[in-house]
């Protein structure tokens, strides 16, 4: 089936900055010390994060959407993994194949596919498929995750890494204001320098990535389309892929049934950390399917709030024209709803003090005054600290056996 317009605009707008600055170079053969920080990463994300050991890879057929400079995906090959490796930037590849070149075992299987992720056409099926940092860079990102399922094998596990609507909304909202304000990559590089420095000077630390690459990644790429997290349960659901794990976990802890008659399975305690989840198992009284019923309604009248609100930075691109009043308005209809239902996150996320913030910054914005700007960012107490929302979110999902 042929590509849209639209899908092959974003594509090649995407791949001039990727052929600027890859965002992908994270230095692995800069030194052993820099490889084994990298491969320890991965190793917590999928062994201790996500349940799925790395053995799961051992032998595994396995396909990669989006592969990049191979920086992440030669531990798959390191693994055991027999990897078929699809990548539109040519550039990208000719470093990806020089760490397969030297970091891939004696012997490993490996071949490279210089292709975007919508016209690659395989005759085969995988057991792993997975995707990290590409759909919320498409036109389409919802056909890219029926693509890349689409080669899954009856039994086999789809990894997706992505970033989400509430988890990028902070960076989102900062995309808005850069392209607000900037005519060129020049000027966006220099206003964020300026504007967060605090995130791009985080994002180099944590990442281990120049801040050249952190910021055409974040902000000068023209394309950042998130999700929802029910979105791509939905995804799921489509394809017949039943959830499996995720990172950060979606699962309330509240949940505490017998093993044998839960309704989910997700237990992990951590030395004093574990207190609070065994408080919920002392004064257990409520069967998990009702405490799920009121969960869900309690979330259900949430996201008619969160939802607009979230959405309205969901796919932040240039020349944009943004509702800013529209945005303000939804900003104070969530805080209500959360003052008058006593919702909480915890008491390291002063969520309603944040998003008074994120009120004022968009009316700060409206008034187009640069300097006003930056010295609002500075006294903010909670918007654009640390983190900043989050990076990539990480679901797994399993396409069940036919029997």
């Amino acid at each position: 089936m042929p590509k849209s317009k639209d899908i092959e605009s974003v594509e090649s707008a995407v791949l001039d900055v990727y052929q600027a600055v890859n965002p992908s170079t994270y230095h692995i053969d800069r030194s052993g010390e820099d490889f084994r920080f990298r491969e320890e990463m991965r190793i917590r994300l999928f062994r201790d994060n996500l349940n799925f050991p790395i053995q799961m890879f051992r032998d595994a057929k396995f396909l990669d959407f989006g592969t990049g400079t191979g920086d992440h995906s030669v531990f798959f090959s390191r693994w055991g993994a027999r990897s078929t490796l699809v990548e539109m930037n040519p550039k990208a590849l000719e470093r990806a194949r020089a760490l397969y070149e030297k970091f891939a075992p004696d012997g490993a299987e490996y071949r490279f596919i210089e292709s975007s992720l919508f016209d690659v056409e395989l005759d085969e099926q995988f057991d792993i498929v997975l995707s990290e940092g590409v759909l919320h860079h498409t036109a389409d990102k919802a056909a890219g995750f029926d693509k890349l399922v689409s080669y899954l094998k009856d039994g086999g596990y789809a990894v997706l890494g992505i970033a989400t609507t509430a988890g990028q909304f902070q960076r989102n909202l900062q995309r808005m204001i850069l392209y607000r304000f900037c005519d060129s990559a020049d000027d966006i590089e220099n206003l964020a320098e300026r504007l967060f420095k605090e995130h791009i000077d985080r994002a180099a630390k944590f990442g281990r990535r120049d801040r050249k690459a952190v910021i055409y990644d974040t902000y000068v790429n023209p394309k950042y389309d998130t999700p929802t997290v029910r979105e791509i349960l939905q995804w799921f659901d489509k394809n017949n892929i039943r959830f499996y794990s995720s990172w950060p976990r979606i699962i309330p802890i509240e949940l505490a049934d017998s093993g044998g008659n839960a309704s989910y399975e997700d237990i992990r305690t951590v030395d004093a950390l574990s207190a609070i989840p065994e408080l919920y198992w002392l004064s257990h009284n409520t069967d998990d399917r009702a405490f799920l019923a009121s969960y869900a309604a309690q979330a259900d009248t949430l996201n008619q709030t969160l939802d607009p609100f979230t959405k309205s930075m969901a796919d932040v691109t240039p020349g944009q024209d943004f509702d800013l009043p529209l945005a303000r308005h939804n900003c104070k209809a969530l805080v209500d709803h959360i003052v008058q239902n006593g919702l909480q996150v915890s008491a390291g996320h002063p969520i309603v003090d944040l998003l008074r913030e994120i009120a004022g910054l968009i009316q700060m914005t409206e008034t187009g005054d640069v300097d006003a700007l930056s010295r609002y960012i500075q006294q903010c107490k909670s918007l654009f600290r640390g983190p900043a929302g989050m990076g990539l979110s990480y679901f797994i999902g399993y396409k069940p056996e036919q029997h």
